[in-house]
């Protein structure tokens, strides 16, 4: 039931507009709604929906991942 009130919230939820500006470095990095990105350890969010990029001939691990909440990119 947890995870269906989770779905159903982001579901429900209005996603922050994506950031104009990307902040290309490893580790995570959080937008705020105005686009403000700020260094964190780890998402601290309920849920979030990922796409990750394989670009193979740079090797066959993640290149560059992408996460979006409620709150936040």
């Amino acid at each position: 039931m947890y995870v269906q009130a989770l779905a159903e919230k982001l579901v429900q939820s209005t996603i922050p507009a994506k950031p104009q500006k990307w902040v290309k470095r490893a580790g995570w990095v959080r937008y705020d709604a105005s686009g403000k990105a700020t260094s964190v350890a780890f998402p601290d969010d309920d849920v979030l929906v990922f796409d990750v990029e394989v670009l193979v001939p740079e090797g066959n691990y993640p290149t560059m991942a992408t996460a979006v909440s409620d709150t936040c990119w």
